[in-house]
Formats: C-alpha cells, structure tokens, sequence
C-alpha cells in the first residue's frame, strides 16, 4: 500500500477501505483479487519491445514480474541508465498491475478479430480521405512489442508490430487501444523510483 502512489494511472483502480474490527483494522480492496502463480520462477506478466530502427545485437528494452513480486527491468546499451535492475513489488501493487492488464481485457484480446476490425478502420480512413472528408494520417513504427500475462488460470501472449503507430491512427479500434494501454501500464515500472542494479 505505500507504493501506490507510483501508479498515478492505475490509482482509481484500487479503492482501500479501512474498516475497523475491535482493536484491528482491516484493509480490503472493492476491486476483484486477480488469481495468478506466486512462485519465484514463474512469469505472470512481460514486455518485451525490439525497436526496428536499431541495428543493435540488444534491440529493445524489456520487464518480467514474477509470482513473488519480483520485478526485473533490462535497458539496451542506447538507453539512459541502461543495464539491468531490479525491485520488488508489494502484493498491492500486484494487483494494481495486474488488474489493470485484466481490466484492459488483455487475457481476452482475439489477434483474428484485432486484424479484421484495425484492416476495416484502415480502409475506412482511406475512404473519407479520397472523398475529402478527412485527411488520412499515418505513422511509421516498425518496433515489435511482445505482451504476456498469465493470471486467473488462463495465459495470453500478445506480439504486435507498429502498436504505437497503430494506436496513435486508430484511436476508436478497441483492440489496439487494450495493447496499448497493457504497453503503458508495464511501461510504467520501468520509471518506477525503487529500482536497483541487479548483481
């Protein structure tokens, strides 16, 4: 509970009551428990993004929380403060994180239906642009993020090339706008203040 503030986005997520029982105080959370592994070697949540503009042997930055907390954060040799670090996360904080990647409706994102529905939004751009209707606005990205969560008994891996490009032209293409924000949410810990270099 004390690190909450470090999710400024995902603050509204968690409400905290304290309720109080005799002489105990009692903390409990109206947001659904997210279920997931506890264990040290197991990884309920990763990013990991290969840039594609960099021709480096290291491309991209990337981030594992595992069962237990533990929080590991590698930056490429390009990046500010690049290496690997470390912290851990509190069990809030774990749900936090992970029930925002729930809430996002990542475990249920369909990689058929995110291509139909963003193949539609394209060809209805270019059509309000050739009857002038719009401008069309592309973007070029030829980065590749790569998502995983694995909670609640079910796991989903999301790979996806362009995703920032994608969400910046598409913003009413549902599917794209659940990875970006999953992006973001995992994002945020590799700003998170706690961090230390890994031995």
């Amino acid at each position: 509970m004390r690190r909450l503030p470090l999710f400024p986005r995902l603050g509204p997520l968690l409400v905290l009551a304290l309720v109080p029982l005799g002489t105990a105080t009692v903390a409990f959370s109206t947001t659904p428990t997210v279920s997931y592994e506890t264990s040290p070697t197991v990884v309920v949540a990763s990013l990991r993004e290969v840039l594609g503009e960099m021709a480096d042997a290291d491309p991209g930055p990337s981030l594992r929380i595992f069962g237990d907390g533990r929080l590991e954060v590698h930056r490429p040799p390009y990046m500010q403060q690049a290496g690997d670090w470390t912290d851990q996360l509190s069990a809030d904080e774990m749900q936090v994180v992970l029930g925002a990647l729930v809430a996002d409706g990542l475990l249920d994102l369909d990689a058929a239906t995110a291509r139909a529905n963003l193949t539609a939004a394209r060809h209805r751009a270019r059509a309000a642009a050739l009857a002038g209707e719009a401008p069309l606005l592309e973007a070029s990205d030829t980065g590749v993020t790569t998502i995983t969560l694995a909670v609640e008994g079910r796991s989903q891996t999301i790979v996806w090339r362009g995703l920032r490009a994608d969400a910046f032209v598409n913003p009413d293409v549902r599917e794209v706008q659940q990875a970006r924000r999953a992006q973001e949410t995992l994002l945020l810990l590799m700003d998170r203040p706690g961090l230390r270099r890994a031995r």
